[in-house]
């Protein structure tokens, strides 16, 4: 299976960016804080999954069609335009772009979204249904960060191995997680 990323991208980096890697069928969980320590923990991967809008809303406020979509399947969002999501948003957009250029798939997210959609109570149990080869999973830190880049990482997981669920719509697509528990 090609190498898979989690991020858990934060607005600024001066705060933490949860990352969660898959190398040799061993899931890694550490946090980063500037951008090149983030692309360079990240550059093994052949995709990667976000969560960060990557997308702008048509409007100049409020909520893409996607997050519409989202909200009315019963999961809890935020509008990437809101005042603190500005920065997390046009983050995510840079470093998609980035990431793009250097050949690596980007996906978009939402953990908890794509965690309940799972049915596992935590990553780690839907990385072990995903990853059949999964020797171990080491959690540098324990933060909320570390653990949603984790289900991030499980997010990739399911896109490579054609599993992950799409929600599309014509200003963006974010996946969440199969069925798995």
């Amino acid at each position: 299976m090609p190498a898979a990323a989690g991020v858990d991208l934060a607005g600024s980096p001066r705060r933490p960016s949860g990352v969660a890697v898959l190398r040799n069928g061993v899931a890694e969980a550490f946090l980063v804080y500037d951008s090149r320590s983030l692309i360079d923990s990240i550059s093994h991967a052949r995709v990667v999954a976000v969560d960060a809008p990557l997308t702008l809303p048509r409007r100049l406020r409020g909520y893409r069609e996607v997050d519409l979509a989202l909200k009315r399947m019963g999961y809890r969002v935020l509008p990437p335009l809101w005042p603190h999501m500005r920065l997390l948003t046009a983050r995510g957009v840079v470093l998609s772009a980035l990431l793009s250029e250097a050949g690596i798939v980007v996906i978009e997210t939402h953990p908890r979204s794509a965690l309940r959609a799972s049915g596992c109570s935590d990553p780690v149990s839907a990385l072990r249904r995903l990853v059949a080869s999964l020797r171990s999973v080491r959690m540098v830190s324990r933060s909320r960060h570390a653990f949603d880049a984790l289900v991030c990482l499980a997010v990739a997981v399911a896109y490579v191995r054609g599993v992950a669920e799409p929600v599309s719509c014509s200003d963006g697509t974010v996946y969440l997680l199969p069925k798995l528990c």
